[in-house]
Parts: structure tokens; sequence; C-alpha cells
């Protein structure tokens, strides 16, 4: 006859089942808001930085095939030095879209992760909790509050736009954290700092900003448990464990060093205001500027007032204090931080999100205490009744936020209305199909791009170079490049501060034969330009012909004469060279050769900080390589 469970293992049994549920409905709920039946149609994700990520996994794709991670890509820019260097977020899909090879469409492999990420991300609250040796309730509260977290905060908004690794990293700190803390006051065995050391790595591989949280409330666990630490432990999570979580990120690194991404990026304006007022209006749950609360908010901070009380033990308590410290510092962070620029380089505002999954943890801590706190007698008593109450009135009002964010209506939502998957949006569809058709691949595209995501509400550059087989200034996101052009602003000042014969000389430059525009500026501005013919009109799209009345001839070459016969990642190649010397309309970079060999130059032309590439005594056919 099997012994009974003691009253603490069945209150686990049955938190653990709470979880279990909660993660159900949130699969359920996830599976039609995707939804499920789209996860291996050849319809991509279409919205905001997500055909941005899918045109860095074919880069990736198409490095790895020659087993690198950096190459010279032609279809940007003039040419510039892409992969992982550009890659911050979206390496985890690039790495699985490689894996499981060109039978699988990248749309497909993208889809997988982003399906996959959202459906693990808010189990990660489980295992941290157990690993703060939380009771039963709190488990179970934490769980529902991740859960709640995901759809009906700016994480879900953050998730859709296309930042799914930085909402999935956001999760997996906490139980990083708390198997840190619990190495650290407990036996530290070998297998947690080797379970440590690759789940960093995993970590930084998916989002490089995943340390930050676990960074900011370590040292609170640390100070609020001090007499559990054990120092010789801290000395090998702190000095050991990072070491194994960097060892199988250096390659990645060493190539983002050497070939640095973004050039333009100190001027992304993305997340980076500064304004102590962001604290208070998220805690009410505000959604105006640069604030993005969510109703949640305010209970989440109701609950951590008791988890800092007496109602709740001593030991959790300290816990809760060391969480609710990380996470205001996390919030001061992310109101203030970009005040000083190489903070600001980090988006700091994105931070208040993952510092309220850390004020999570107190939260749910402080849910516990209520319960307990129902069970006591005098004024304890009545609070908690009272704040049971009002938890049980917001979770009514929860439940309906959390329908609507599932939803098809066209209300505001913290996220994007259902479905997630939407295909290619009908502009860039009818795009990519006109400049595929009414172009050539003799000249260029300068596209403008926007901030305000004009195009089917995605940066679809990246989509329309694929989809068309042309070259494109600009970037395939903003503030990459000089050679770039966004919301009226071209090679690095407004378009209107050009004069006619600078434009022109601009658009020579780089083999400019086709111009397509969104913003009034811009039309403006080519509108008066008696060389520029106007092609097409689409919705807020002009598209110009160059050149059309001064019989311009398009040429990749600024010096001597030849053709562009091929490109791809990590190649041009050239016929019919003629000269002793040629002069390409395409970037100088370090690590150029040519085959067969010849003396390769940096020039530097038309006020670009980046030279193009000369060649001495060229061959008459030739390829200019990037090993």
């Amino acid at each position: 006859m099997k012994p009974s469970p003691t009253p603490a293992a069945a209150a686990r049994s049955r938190a653990t089942l709470a979880c279990l549920l909660v993660w159900g409905v949130h699969a359920l709920l996830l599976s039609l808001a995707f939804p499920l039946s789209e996860l291996l149609t050849d319809a991509p994700i279409f919205h905001i930085d997500a055909p941005f990520h899918q045109y860095q996994m074919d880069v990736a794709r198409e490095l790895w095939a020659t087993h690198a991670l950096v190459g010279y890509d032609p279809w940007f820019g003039a040419g510039h030095v892409g992969g992982v260097n550009y890659n911050a977020s979206a390496k985890a899909p690039a790495l699985l879209a490689t894996l499981l090879g060109p039978s699988v469409a990248t749309a497909v492999a993208y889809k997988l992760y982003v399906f996959f990420a959202a459906l693990l991300a808010p189990a990660c609250v489980f295992p941290a909790m157990r690993w703060l040796r939380a009771d039963a309730v709190s488990v179970a509260a934490a769980t529902l509050l991740g859960f709640l977290l995901w759809w009906i905060s700016a994480l879900h908004w953050y998730h859709g736009a296309g930042m799914v690794a930085f909402v999935a990293a956001g999760y997996a700190a906490l139980p990083y954290t708390a198997l840190a803390w619990r190495g650290m006051t407990g036996d530290l065995r070998p297998a947690v700092v080797l379970a440590l050391g690759i789940c960093g790595a995993l970590g930084i591989l998916l989002h490089p900003l995943f340390p930050l949280p676990v960074i900011v409330t370590l040292p609170f666990l640390m100070l609020a448990n001090a007499k559990e630490v054990r120092p010789r432990a801290v000395l090998l999570v702190a000095l050991l464990v990072p070491l194994i979580c960097l060892l199988p990120n250096i390659a990645w690194m060493l190539a983002s060093i050497r070939h640095p991404g973004w050039s333009d990026g100190a001027l992304s304006p993305f997340q980076k205001a500064v304004d102590i007022r962001i604290v208070f209006q998220e805690a009410m749950g505000r959604i105006e500027g640069s604030a993005r609360g969510a109703k949640l908010n305010p209970v989440i901070w109701l609950c951590v007032a008791w988890a800092l009380s007496p109602a709740t033990d001593a030991r959790m308590r300290r816990v809760a204090g060391a969480f609710v410290a990380g996470g205001v510092a996390l919030l001061l962070f992310s109101a203030v931080g970009a005040w000083w620029p190489p903070f600001g380089t980090l988006q700091p505002n994105r931070q208040s999100a993952v510092a309220y999954l850390l004020l999570a943890i107190p939260a749910a801590i402080g849910i516990g205490g209520v319960c307990r706190a129902l069970g006591r007698g005098g004024a304890t008593r009545y609070a908690a009744g009272a704040t049971a109450a009002a938890l049980l009135a917001a979770s009514a009002f929860f439940a309906v936020e959390l329908e609507n964010e599932v939803s098809t209506a066209r209300t505001p939502h913290y996220g994007r209305p259902a479905p997630e998957v939407r295909g290619v949006g009908e502009t860039a569809r009818w795009l990519a199909a006109w400049i595929a058709a009414n172009t050539s691949d003799e000249a260029r595209v300068l596209f403008e791009t926007s901030q305000g995501r004009i195009h089917d509400g995605a940066h679809v550059a990246g989509f329309l170079a694929r989809a068309s087989g042309r070259e494109f200034i600009g970037g395939p996101y903003l503030f990459m490049h000089h050679a770039d052009f966004w919301d009226g602003g071209v090679f690095g000042r407004a378009i209107g501060a050009f004069s006619a014969a600078d434009f022109s000389g601009q658009l020579e430059l780089y083999n400019v034969g086709w111009i397509v525009v969104h913003s009034g500026a811009s039309k403006a501005y080519l509108d008066a330009q008696p060389q520029m013919e106007v092609l097409a009109r689409h919705g807020p799209l002009a598209i110009y012909r160059v050149g059309y009345r001064v019989g311009r001839t398009a040429s990749y070459f600024l010096e001597g004469r030849g053709r562009v016969v091929g490109r791809r990642m990590g190649r041009i190649e050239l016929d019919d060279v003629a000269g002793e010397a040629v002069t390409l309309k395409y970037h100088f970079v370090a690590g150029l050769v040519s085959d067969p060999p010849a003396v390769l130059q940096a020039v530097y032309c038309g006020g670009d900080p980046q030279p193009f590439i000369r060649v001495l005594a060229p061959a008459r056919r030739m390829t200019i390589l990037f090993p």
C-alpha cells in the first residue's frame, strides 16, 4: 500500500496540473491566433521586422554554403559586408534554416521558429519558481502571470513586430537567474556549472541582451540572501560560467567586431526616449508617447506590495525583494538609460517589458501571501479578502482583454490582430511584380524605406530584392548605410537639400536607374526634376525612371568599361572589362580579391565615406571575391 502524499507534495501536484492547464490554454490560443494551419504553408509572416529577418536567413544560408558567417552582399547599399554582423537577433532562425536545408522554405523555417518560441516562452516561468523553492500557490500564480504578460502586455507587440528572440530571451532569463542563484547558495555541482554555461551560450546566441536581466537581478539576490551564498560557488559562477557562455559564440562575435554593421545605427531613434515619467506611466498601465504600459501592471504592483509585507515568510520576502530591486533597476534603465549614447544603442525602452517579467516573480509570491493571509485573523484577513476580491474582478477584465487580443477584430490590441500569418501584402506583391517586369539588372533601384512601415506595415526591401533579382540602393532595413534612403532623407541629408546637378551626380555614382518613393517630400522633389519620368503610381508609391530626357547610359563602371554578368553573396562576375584600370560602382571592403589575381585599390568618390573598388590591369573576364 502506497503511503499517502504529504500535504506539500499534494499541493505541488495540484500546482503542476494548474500550470499545465495554463500552458495548454496558451497553446490552444496560439494555435488559433497564429494559426496552426499556416505553419507549413508557403505564406510568410510579413509584418514589421519579419521580412528583414527572413532576408538575413537567406543570406545565412548562402554564406553557410561556403562555410562563412559574413560575406560580400552586392544587393544593397552598393555592396557591403553582410551576414551575422547585421543579424543580432535572428541568428537562431538562421541556424535553423541552415540545418533544415534548402528543401524547407525560409518562410516555413521562420514560422517554425516563431511558433515554437511563442509556445515555449511562458513555460519558462514554472522551472524558475521551482528553483526558487516557491510554494505551490506562488508557482501557479507566476505561471498565470507569465501567460498573461505574453498576451496582454508590450511583450505581445514585440513578438508580433518580429522581436521574437528578445521576448523569448526575456522569459528564458527567469529560470537561468533562478538556477544561477540556486547554484551559488547550494552545492554547485559540475553539472550545474555546465548547464549554466551551455544555456547561457544558447541565450546569448538567441539574443545578445539575454544576460541583462540576469546581471541586474543576481547581485540583489546575493545581497538579500548573503548568509546563504557560498563564496566559492559565486566565484565559479562569476568566472567560469561566462567563459563557457562566450566560447561557442566567439566565432560570430569576432566576425561582428571585425566587420561592424549598422554604420548609421547611432541615428536610429527606436526605443531611445529619455523620460523618467515612462516608469510611472507604465506602472499605471498607460500607453502614450514612449510608454508601453499594460492594464496588468497596476495589479502586479499591488501583489508586489503583498510580497514585501509581513504576510510573506522571511525567506521568500528576501527573494521577492531582490526581484523587485532588479525590476526597478531595469525600469529605471529603460526610462533614462539612453541618456548615455553607448547604452542608447541597446534601445533601453524595450527593457521595461522584461522588467515586468522580473516583477511577476514577486507578484506571484505576493499572491501566495494573500492566500495564506486569508486564514489569519484581524485586519490582515480583511485586507487579504479585499485584495482577493480585487484580483478576481481584475481576472474577469483580463479575460475580456485576452479574448480581444486573440481575435481578428480591428479593435485596439497590444499586439497585432489575428492571424499572425497573412502572407505577402498587396503593395509588396504589386511592387515586386512591377520591378521584375519593368526594370533590368543593368542599373539599381533607389528605394525609399519607411520608419512608419507604409509598405504593408513591414520593412520589405529584402523581400523585394529577392523577388525581383535587382540590386537596391538603401538597405533591407533603416539606418544601415550612407548609401541609404528613408522618409525623405537620402545619401546622408534631406533630399530637398540637393541641387539638381548634385543629385544627378549621386544617381550616376550609384548607377541608379529607377527610384521608388512614398513620402511627400521625395515626390515633390522628383516631380520638379526634368530628368525624371513618372512610370507608375500605386497608392502612396510613385516610381520614376532616371535620365530619360538626357540619354543616360546605365553602367556599373565609374572608370573604364565592362558589364556585370552575375552577382551573388560573396562574388561579382564581370565581362568585357576594358581599360588600364577600372573603378566599379561597388564598395571596397578589406579582404576582397579577384580571379584572375589583380591589384584592388580603395578609391573615395562622391562624398561617400566608404571607398569604391578600383582594379589595376584587369582581365577581360574576372570575378571579385570575398573569401
